[in-house]
């Protein structure tokens, strides 16, 4: 029982660092592959994971991955020009395309 309830403190206190601004997640992990997708060309190339800066800016925590010597993207980037997968860099691009 006093493991549960030592469990059960520990969620709450994750939930209220969460509710405090004081909690995030990242999105990947340092050696994950993550697909870049370039707007202007539709080019995707893929890229590993090198290291993972975050900082606070202006009362705003700043993510950003860095790919080795190939580049860095910002936590923010994900879903829009960074994906975890090709299929949905793809499917981005894809979409894209049928606005134009």
């Amino acid at each position: 029982m006093k493991l549960f309830l030592d469990n059960m403190q520990t969620l709450k206190d994750y939930e209220d660092l969460e509710a405090q601004r004081k909690l995030f997640s990242v999105p990947c992990k340092v050696g994950d592959f993550v697909y870049k997708l370039d707007l202007r060309s539709g080019k995707i190339t893929t890229h590993q994971v090198a290291a993972i800066d975050c900082r606070i800016l202006q009362n705003t925590f700043a993510v950003e991955i860095t790919f080795g010597i190939a580049g860095a993207c910002r936590g923010s980037d994900f879903g829009k020009t960074v994906f975890l997968n090709k299929t949905d860099a793809i499917a981005i691009w894809n979409m894209q395309e049928g606005k134009q």
